[in-house]
């Protein structure tokens, strides 16, 4: 494969890559519980942050699991497509560099 077909493959289809950091959701939906209870201690009312933590947390480690699956399997037919595209240019880069 030429340059020209991989840059040609390249823009055909759009592969993007999803950041998300566990520790950071963690951290922001730690920070909004604790900010959430402090309010609700100021106006009087006994609330305890750990149990809402832990369920944030929770729920968070779920969301993350199910994500990293469904990004890392070809689960529609376009990302099966996307998968051949992507080995197609890796073999090319890796027949390039020998």
């Amino acid at each position: 494969m030429s340059d020209s077909e991989i840059r040609e493959l390249q823009a055909e289809v759009d592969i993007t890559t999803a950041n998300i950091d566990f520790e950071k959701a963690r951290a922001i939906a730690t920070l909004v519980i604790v900010c959430a209870v402090n309010v609700c201690n100021v106006l009087g009312y006994a609330v305890d942050a750990e149990p809402w933590v832990n369920a944030a947390t929770s729920v968070l480690s779920v969301i993350a699991i199910v994500y990293a699956w469904w990004k890392n399997q070809n689960v529609t037919p376009e990302a099966a497509q996307a998968q051949v595209l992507l080995d197609a240019l890796k073999a090319a880069k890796h027949m390039k560099a020998e």
